[in-house]
C-alpha cells in the first residue's frame, strides 16, 4: 500500500464498476479502499463508480467516515491506520481539509495488505484504546478495509465513552443509509443506531 500502487487502482476501478450489471438496479454503490480513496480522490472515485451506475449514490470509506463523524458529532477524531507515514499523512491532511481536527495518529506502519489483514483484533482494540483515551479527541476512526476491526467497535466505545468507527463499519452504514435502509442495529456501535445527519 504505497501512493504509487494505490494510484494504479484508478485504472482498474472503471473495469470493476462495469462488472456489476446495470439491471441489478443498485440503490447505492461503494468502493472499499480507504487509502485508495485518499490517493485517487473521493470525487474521482464517485465519478468512476457512477459511470456505469448513474442512479446509485456512490461512497467509499473516507466519505463514509466523514458522514459518520457528522452524524456522531465528532469534530476531533483520533486516526488509527496500518499505513506507512506517507499514506497516513495524506489521509490526515484530507480530514483536515474537510474541517476535522486530527491531533492524534496511531499506526502499525505496514505497507503489505497481507500483513495488515493478519493484525489481531485484540491488537487493534488495544491501539484504539491507546489513541482514543486522550482528551485531544472526541472519537476514533480505524482506517483500512483490511483491518479486522468490526468486533472492536462496541467494546471500544464502552471503554472510551466516545464514538468509534472503522472503514468497513462506516462504509456498510453509509451504503445502507444511502440506499434508504434506516434499520437501527444494537451491538454494533453508536453509528448503527443513527440515521444520516441532515
Amino acid at each position: 500500500m504505497t501512493p504509487e500502487t494505490l494510484a494504479k487502482m484508478e485504472q482498474e476501478l472503471p473495469i470493476a464498476a462495469r462488472l456489476i450489471p446495470g439491471y441489478m438496479g443498485l440503490d447505492s454503490i461503494g468502493y472499499g479502499c480507504t487509502s485508495g480513496s485518499t490517493i485517487i480522490g473521493e470525487d474521482k472515485v464517485a465519478e468512476i463508480m457512477k459511470g456505469p451506475h448513474p442512479q446509485a449514490p456512490a461512497t467509499n470509506p473516507l466519505t463514509a467516515a466523514k458522514a459518520a463523524f457528522a452524524t456522531l458529532g465528532v469534530k476531533r477524531p483520533a486516526l488509527l491506520t496500518p499505513y506507512t507515514p506517507d499514506v497516513t499523512l495524506a489521509m490526515q491532511a484530507n480530514f483536515a481539509e474537510a474541517g476535522f481536527d486530527v491531533r492524534l495518529v496511531g499506526s502499525f506502519y505496514e505497507d503489505s495488505d497481507i500483513v495488515v489483514a493478519k493484525i489481531a483484533p485484540e491488537a487493534i482494540l488495544e491501539a484504539v484504546l491507546d489513541v482514543g483515551s486522550s482528551e485531544d479527541c472526541d472519537g476514533v476512526f480505524i482506517s483500512c478495509t483490511s483491518l479486522r476491526a468490526a468486533g472492536t467497535i462496541e467494546p471500544a466505545e464502552q471503554k472510551l465513552g466516545k464514538p468509534v468507527t472503522s472503514s468497513n463499519h462506516a462504509l456498510a452504514w453509509h451504503l445502507l443509509r444511502l440506499a434508504g435502509i434506516d434499520d437501527r442495529i444494537e451491538g454494533q456501535g453508536r453509528l448503527f443506531r443513527e440515521g444520516l445527519a441532515a
